[in-house]
């Protein structure tokens, strides 16, 4: 039986309401972010916002109680790693005069690896914990025609020792592809186990998961929040039938990559370039290294199959027409190299 990995959950204070003790606990917590969640659900009227303020400080952070299937919460984003806040009810927004103190917390330092911070269970395993966008993902101003890849390795070494990457804290990735910024393709290692709540909240310009392992990960509740039902989501072969029976899974469209592309050859190649990206009519290809008389170009859809082959003179550039392909996500191989490219 796999072992489900919930890093974080503690218990800040139990307050008493109309004679009701309400157990206050932090459900999610990363560097910059936490959520709050009541441990009953009859605080409707009575309590209706939480507050939080740097140990110490007089500025405050406000937000209201929202509902899910589990009951009251709130979340607070943008806080500083590795700090303590004290934790407050009240009434409503900006009422000062019936704060009441019902505990602290403090963010997690974590620790960077990549683009990813981890924090680590008592069995040296992994846990992702936050993301940080890399600076060049900042330079110029299409915002969005960005494309970011996340990939959730199998393993990392720290301390010397080899750690697997069993879970995603909650809010890890919260709005880390939103609205018009990004776009891109989340890549699941094959040791992760659980997704933790909002992890991937939010993130609905995210049109790829590929997922590594054959036993799917166990996704906690709004995991997903918010992502479109039409994310193709590429499996290993012959495992297409687990992962549709799996809660959370199979509402993605599943299929398997049984050739073609293969998951562990998708992306990380940063030695060509690939433009426009969205294309439309055409697409060129930059940075080429080939030592042979000739080069093929394939390009595969989101299945793994090969929709289109050409093979070109030896050259560092190629321009490559798309008015062939569909609307949709395709990848280039190009000698060893793949890249992803959308198709508008």
């Amino acid at each position: 039986m796999k072992k489900l990995v919930k890093f974080v959950a503690i218990v800040i204070a139990t307050v008493v309401v109309s004679g009701n003790a309400v157990a206050w606990s932090v459900g999610s917590l990363t560097r910059t972010s936490v959520t709050i969640i009541a441990g009953d659900n009859d605080v409707s009227g009575y309590i209706t916002t939480l507050a939080i303020t740097k140990q110490g400080a007089s500025s405050y952070k406000w937000e209201e109680l929202r509902t899910r299937t589990w009951g009251k919460y709130v979340t607070f984003s943008g806080l500083d790693p590795n700090t303590t806040y004290e934790v407050y009810t009240t009434n409503t927004t900006g009422d000062y005069e019936h704060l009441k103190a019902i505990g602290t917390f403090t963010t997690l330092q974590g620790v960077k690896i990549g683009d990813l911070y981890y924090g680590f269970t008592d069995s040296d395993e992994a846990v992702v914990i936050d993301y940080t966008y890399p600076p060049s993902m900042f330079e110029g101003d299409d915002f969005d025609n960005i494309i970011v890849d996340i990939s959730i390795p199998d393993n990392i070494t720290y301390n010397g020792k080899s750690c697997p990457v069993v879970a995603i804290q909650g809010n890890a990735f919260r709005f880390c592809f939103y609205d018009m910024f990004l776009s891109g393709k989340l890549t699941i290692g094959k040791n992760l186990q659980y997704i933790g709540p909002d992890a991937f909240s939010g993130c609905n310009r995210l049109d790829t998961i590929i997922c590594k392992a054959d036993v799917p990960a166990d996704l906690a509740d709004y995991a997903f929040e918010g992502l479109s039902k039409n994310i193709t989501c590429i499996v290993p072969c012959g495992q297409k039938a687990v992962y549709q029976s799996s809660a959370g899974w199979k509402w993605f469209n599943i299929v398997e990559n049984c050739g073609g592309v293969g998951i562990d050859d998708v992306a990380e190649g940063n030695i060509i370039s690939v433009y426009p990206n969205p294309a439309k009519d055409f697409v060129v290809i930059e940075n080429v290294e080939c030592n042979a008389e000739h080069m093929t170009i394939n390009v595969y859809d989101a299945q793994g199959r090969l929709i289109l082959s050409e093979t070109k003179p030896n050259a560092t550039s190629y321009t490559l027409n798309t008015t062939s392909l569909k609307t949709g996500v395709y990848y280039i191989t190009v000698g060893n190299v793949t890249k992803k490219l959308i198709v508008e």
